[in-house]
């Protein structure tokens, strides 16, 4: 069994130390699902790194993929070091690995050589094993300059390489996208759904990696996917126009035509800051609506002509 640090809270109802359900925060070998991402966050602000580093790799493996999959670093500039730093200790290893690569405990306090590994990853066109590297860097660097003062270490040239290299670089995301959007322009859409989707593992919150993957379900002939994509798009931003267009192209093809009016009409409905994202695609709802009307038209003459 795993003892879990008081400030982690309980697992089963995220209240700090089970003020809420009287629950233990004890757990056999494994993280629940609820304690990420959110909690896991809280945990390392408020605990370090250290604890949560040694509370998962006791955890199953199935468990710490679970964590690991939680949207911790969507824009590196965008969270705290700890967090950088932990995700930086979970996801180096993984993406080497993914890339031919590993490195051993040794090698992970050679600033230099983690340095030089982020070039030769680049070069592999992956984005998210370059930023896991610099981060591996930027903790090394701080690190083997523990006994300076903060100011000592700030000032450091390789130290401040390391930083601000990791804020010029996109989300690890960006490459999915647009690696998808090249496959998608030349046609091969199930290719670019599995690169979308890749994305969605690392950020599931990202609207335009959804709005694709419903895109391309549309092409593949899965509208299933795209109504699912699509309406989990809206969820995160109701007034996206493509997710909009999208998940009435998904009923459409499911061949719901009322669910397909009342997207579309929902679309005319909005405020007037929408108009503008509207405007580009106001031709393609029309020609949706008219579908829409005469697919509808078919189907009750076929049905009026049946007997009752």
């Amino acid at each position: 069994r795993v003892d879990m640090p008081s400030w982690l809270g309980c697992p089963v109802c995220a209240g700090p130390r089970c003020s809420s359900c009287g629950q233990v925060p004890r757990v056999p070998g494994f993280l629940p699902p609820p304690f990420a991402p959110r909690q896991l966050a809280r945990a390392i602000a408020k605990g370090g790194t250290d604890d949560v580093w040694d509370l998962l790799q006791s955890c199953e493996p199935e468990a710490r993929d679970f964590c690991l999959e939680a949207p911790l670093l969507p824009h590196p500039e965008s969270y705290p070091v700890e967090i950088a730093m932990f995700y930086r200790r979970f996801g180096v290893l993984r993406v080497l690995r993914r890339n031919g690569l590993d490195i051993n405990a040794r090698d992970r306090r050679n600033e230099t050589l983690l340095h030089r590994m982020a070039k030769c990853v680049h070069a592999t066109t992956s984005l998210q094993g370059v930023v896991a590297l610099l981060l591996e860097g930027a903790d090394v660097a701080v690190r083997n300059r523990q006994n300076r003062t903060a100011e000592q270490v700030a000032a450091t040239p390789q130290t401040q390489f390391f930083l601000s290299t990791i804020h010029t670089l996109p989300p690890p995301e960006e490459g999915c996208k647009l690696q998808g959007n090249a496959l998608y322009a030349e046609g091969q859409y199930s290719a670019a759904a599995e690169c979308y989707a890749t994305g969605l593992r690392t950020c599931p919150f990202n609207v335009a990696l959804l709005c694709n993957l419903a895109a391309c379900a549309l092409q593949t002939g899965d509208p299933g996917l795209a109504l699912k994509a699509a309406a989990r798009a809206l969820k995160l931003d109701p007034h996206n126009a493509k997710a909009m267009y999208r998940k009435a192209c998904a009923h459409r093809d499911l061949r719901q035509w009322k669910q397909a009016h009342v997207v579309l009409q929902s679309m005319h409905q909005k405020d007037g800051a929408l108009e503008a994202e509207v405007v580009g695609v106001l031709d393609t709802f029309w020609d949706l609506i008219s579908g829409v009307l005469a697919a509808a038209r078919s189907d009750l003459a076929v049905d009026m002509s049946e007997p009752a």
